[in-house]
């Protein structure tokens, strides 16, 4: 009401000396209307303000708020156009042919620019002043958005120019993000997490410097989905439940998207209770919805879609159309999960069609569809470019499968213990940066392998070790699963009885974590 308060005082576009007041009050309320979800009105004066502005530089704020509409809807290949476009224009060429080996390269020669510096010297060292240079890191760090889902390998490029760019010219707080992914990146080569860690820090610790209070949830989002390395899971989820309402009141509806969807597949995948989870998933989506996030929704239905599969609901949308799921999209063709698949694939969405992969594979592998969950690991390793959360789960899944396989399928045992055992390996390293997470899973992977060796007691001692571990650490799914696979092994080597004991305490559990489904499966077992 404010703006158009002022607008209506203008009666229309003014130039001379009141052309600034002019572009500045067309920029907010076009920010505005975008935030407000009123995308027609945004356009109007978006198309004012490109007609009217008398230069490259002053549509810039424009050119910002139209692509984050772009990219919030869906359409990611005309935003990812319109930023290339942007960037030429401001001395910047980026290619998205790049090869394998390149992206590798340009990582290494970033982070050896990176080892003749520390934290300190980022977050008090020189500063970034050039506006048109700003402007530049700005769009870099804009095209992350469609990159993302489209060809995430592409990140790094856009990262390791931006690292490059700040450390010539001095460091801003459009410098942060790119650090950030410079940092997972390294992870990614170097495998080295406490290196990680200290750069996505120093992010945190440069716009706090700066002073730049909007920006601090986006970049704590980074150093929370980045928290698992160290800190427990549950304790994750609710960093990025207070992080939530930090990004809604800095008006980051991008990162807010992001937050939602890492919010819900932690939640996922730590041991929450479905009921729960399955509430919040809901609430999220139709905040996205009411937000127009639509360049999360397939994730993030297909998310939902497997929550709902383990409480044991088969829910189809024909069956039950009032559910707030696939209508949202505003698609008819996407009734189903498997048109949630074909839609990213037909696409070329990359992220969405990984996390689509990831959901039918923990479907199948808590099901114990073995030969299927294997597929959809490798199927999800084919989608991948760049490091996700979810890789250390499919590790695990493929891990667990791969040896169950290897005692059905004699004629590719050694093949499928060669994936077990290396998952065992990974495992080892993850382990010694938080036992808290992942050492119940290594012991249940350890208790696998001794069981294909024939090493009996040392398999039973394991898999009871991973029981406890579960237990200890509060990861009900995985005390339930660790039981069930005990029940399994002592069944096959003729302990039926107590065998039965393992199935009724792995029954409970999937019962405490709401997993019906699961819980309904062992019935006649236990």
């Amino acid at each position: 009401s404010y703006l158009k308060a002022g607008l209506s005082f203008l009666h229309g576009w003014q130039d001379g000396q009141y052309y600034d007041l002019s572009l500045q009050l067309h920029e907010s309320a076009a920010l505005v209307s975008y935030l407000n979800s009123d995308i027609v009105l945004m356009q109007k004066y978006l198309n004012i303000l490109f007609e009217n502005a008398k230069c490259f530089e002053d549509r810039l704020h424009g050119y910002l708020v139209m692509i984050q509409s772009l990219s919030s809807n869906g359409k990611l290949k005309e935003a990812l156009g319109k930023i290339l476009f942007i960037l030429e224009e401001l001395g910047e060429s980026i290619s998205i042919d790049v090869t394998p080996k390149e992206v590798y390269m340009e990582i290494m020669s970033t982070k050896a620019l990176l080892d003749t510096i520390t934290p300190a010297d980022v977050i008090h060292g020189k500063r970034m002043t050039d506006k048109r240079l700003r402007w530049r890191l700005r769009f870099l760090n804009l095209l992350n958005t469609p990159l993302y889902q489209i060809k995430p390998s592409l990140m790094s490029v856009t990262a390791c120019t931006i690292v490059k760019l700040s450390l010539e010219y001095g460091f801003c707080r459009e410098s942060a993000m790119g650090l950030q992914i410079c940092a997972q990146d390294i992870l990614k080569i170097e495998k080295d997490i406490d290196e990680c860690i200290k750069w996505n820090q120093a992010t945190l610790r440069l716009v706090e410097s700066l002073g730049a209070k909007h920006v601090i949830p986006r970049i704590k989002t980074n150093v929370f989905l980045s928290a698992y390395w160290k800190e427990p899971l549950q304790a994750e989820l609710e960093s990025l439940k207070e992080n939530h309402s930090e990004l809604l009141m800095a008006g980051d509806f991008a990162f807010l998207a992001l937050n939602a969807f890492h919010f819900c597949r932690r939640s996922q995948v730590c041991g929450r209770n479905l009921l729960t989870a399955e509430k919040e998933c809901v609430a999220l989506l139709h905040e996205m919805h009411r937000l127009r996030r639509m360049n999360v929704f397939l994730s993030m239905i297909s998310n939902h879609l497997c929550i709902l599969k383990l409480m044991g609901s088969n829910y189809d949308s024909k069956q039950q159309p009032n559910k707030p799921l696939f209508h949202l999209l505003g698609k008819k063709e996407i009734d189903s999960e498997d048109g949630l698949l074909q839609h990213a694939l037909s696409n070329q969405l990359v992220g969405p069609a990984q996390n689509c992969y990831f959901d039918r594979l923990m479907l199948a592998f808590w099901s114990r569809n073995y030969s299927a969950a294997a597929q959809y690991a490798e199927k999800y390793s084919e989608c991948h470019q760049s490091p996700r959360f979810t890789d250390l789960f499919q590790t695990f899944y493929r891990g667990v499968s791969a040896f169950r396989l290897a005692r059905l399928e004699d004629d590719k045992a050694r093949e499928w213990l060669d994936v077990g055992n290396k998952a065992i390996s990974q495992y080892q390293t993850w382990v010694k940066c938080s036992d808290w997470n992942w050492e119940n899973k290594l012991l249940l992977l350890e208790a696998e392998s001794h069981a294909c060796e024939g090493e009996l007691e040392v398999a039973k001692s394991k898999f009871r070790a991973s029981i406890d571990s579960a237990q200890r650490h509060r990861f009900v799914h995985e005390e339930g699963l660790a039981n069930e696979l005990l029940g399994t092994f002592l069944e096959e080597n003729g302990n039926l009885d107590e065998a039965k004991e393992q199935y009724a305490h792995a029954k409970s559990c999937y019962q405490k974590w709401g997993a019906f489904a699961l819980a309904d499966r062992l019935l006649e077992r236990s």
